[in-house]
């Protein structure tokens, strides 16, 4: 392989370095907005097999809630601070 490290590497010997791990390496919690859940799951499901293939334990919070990001960019604050705060109305 050309280079001193995986950046270095052409893109088909990196994939063979990132398939050939054995184990997790870590574990992430990956947090699927709302939006992402609502409009384009398949993109959660790419991101969590990304993840996977590059070695990493992936955990998604089953009682994960909305942040509140889509209330608070439409100026809805109280809407917003309480959907992050866990309650809905």
């Amino acid at each position: 392989m050309g280079g001193t490290g995986i950046a270095a590497a052409r893109y088909s010997e990196w994939h063979a370095l990132i398939f050939a791990m054995p184990e997790p390496k870590s574990c992430v919690v990956l947090f699927v907005t709302c939006l992402v859940d609502r409009f384009g799951p398949s993109i959660a499901l790419a991101a969590k097999r990304s993840l996977e293939q590059a070695g990493c334990q992936v955990e998604v919070s089953q009682a994960q809630t909305c942040c509140g990001q889509p209330a608070c960019k439409s100026a809805d604050h109280a809407a917003a601070r309480d959907l992050a705060l866990g309650r809905s109305g």
